[in-house]
């Protein structure tokens, strides 16, 4: 068996994982995911660096080549290391905001009838201070405008945020981390996958 064969094949284990207190939102995961050793090693050790600042990573590439997929893919590798696991459709800052507003009814905020105008503050302030969880992960989907997504990230907690995206402007406010295409390994045992005709593709 091949280092990548190994590296799938063992990728499984954790299937029978129970999700952490807080989880939402998240994608099944794709059982055709094949592929991506390095990406996934590199950003499982860069969310794991540092203790309190909140620098958020971002999967950045052209649209196509898997980048949701991949964040989905590292989410149920390491759902265990987190409290929280929070997936955000990150679009338009009205769904943000929804998804913020769900949040808070799940960390048992005390806000007014899941008002965003107080519920919103509510989350990111419960995340900044972590409380009553501090290792949460927050996964913005598709955040195309860096403007416009930022002002929803908690700032100095214990917690991390990944960003996917394919707008190249993130690399001044986050640590890009590049997702290409698949090399010519990774397409041969994608292709080969009994999984790949019934693949749903990566919308990013």
């Amino acid at each position: 068996m091949s280092g990548l064969q190994s590296t799938q094949a063992g990728s499984r284990g954790d299937a029978l994982q129970k999700p952490p207190p807080v989880w939402g939102n998240v994608p099944p995961r794709n059982r055709a995911f094949t592929g991506r050793v390095q990406l996934l090693e590199d950003l499982h050790r860069r969310l794991q660096e540092g203790t309190t600042a909140v620098l958020p990573e971002a999967l950045q590439g052209m649209g196509g080549v898997g980048k949701s997929q991949l964040a989905v893919e590292y989410v149920y590798r390491h759902l265990h290391e987190y409290q929280v696991v929070w997936w955000i459709p990150a679009e338009q800052p009205q769904q943000i905001r929804q998804f913020l507003v769900q949040l808070a009814g799940r960390l048992n905020l005390k806000v007014g009838s899941g008002e965003a105008n107080t519920a919103v503050p509510a989350v990111i302030e419960a995340l900044r201070i972590g409380e009553p969880f501090k290792n949460w992960l927050l996964i913005f989907d598709n955040a195309e405008d860096p403007e416009s997504v930022r002002e929803f990230f908690p700032t100095n907690g214990p917690g991390r945020i990944l960003v996917t995206s394919r707008n190249s402007q993130w690399t001044s406010s986050a640590r890009p981390l590049e997702v290409d295409v698949f090399t010519r390994e990774e397409s041969r045992w994608a292709i080969a996958s009994p999984w790949w005709g019934s693949c749903t593709s990566d919308p990013l």
